[in-house]
């Protein structure tokens, strides 16, 4: 227990002085930061070692980037949410899985209204829940699925496929018009830390 609370007062103090280090480096030009924030999940932490080299990759890992790290990259990204009485930080983070083949349907499929470049597609027996595609010619690829959160908010969950990896980020609907920002930001710094992420 003593290891998770050490572990996670690091990342609260890598959080708070990561917007000077960043700002430090003035722009996001080739260099690579989110190494610093890769998290292992709990559920591995028995069966895998906690060093992070090239030689155990990121596949079923997590990188977590502060939420005033991202909106210093994106300066319109809102970095927190009030629930209630209570205030939550927008954290961005990457959750790395082996390629996974994504589903390509067929039909009569509306915009997303939210973000008009998608397309609204439901799912068979929920009301508060359905998918996302973009369209190909060969039909709609699902690339994401949403669901109606606190107060009716849209969050939804966005996939991005990389060279031997796939990748899963959660977004919420105030922060949906910089979804186009938040893809380069995570392409390039996937680009930059390739080798010290050890991705291919």
């Amino acid at each position: 227990m003593k290891a998770l609370e050490l572990a996670a007062l690091s990342l609260i103090i890598m959080s708070s002085t990561a917007v000077g280090k960043e700002a430090n480096d003035l722009e996001n030009n080739g260099h690579c930061f989110i190494d610093q924030y890769v998290i292992e999940e709990l559920s591995n932490l028995s069966s895998t070692d906690i060093n992070f080299d090239s030689s155990d990759d990121l596949i079923d890992f997590t990188i977590t980037v502060p939420a005033e790290v991202v909106s210093f990259y994106i300066p319109d990204y809102i970095n927190e949410t009030t629930f209630g009485s209570s205030t939550i930080k927008e954290n961005l983070s990457l959750h790395f899985y082996k390629p996974f083949d994504r589903e390509v349907v067929k039909g009569d499929f509306e915009k997303y209204s939210e973000l008009p470049e998608l397309y609204k597609i439901s799912v068979d027996g929920s009301e508060m829940s359905w998918n996302l595609a973009e369209k190909i010619s060969q039909g709609f690829l699902i690339n994401g699925s949403c669901s109606l959160g606190y107060e009716y908010v849209h969050e939804c969950l966005f996939s991005l496929d990389g060279s031997g990896y796939s990748l899963a980020y959660e977004l919420r609907q105030d922060n949906f018009d910089q979804k186009s920002e938040i893809d380069s930001f995570i392409r390039n710094q996937i680009g930059f830390c390739s080798n010290s992420l050890g991705l291919k």
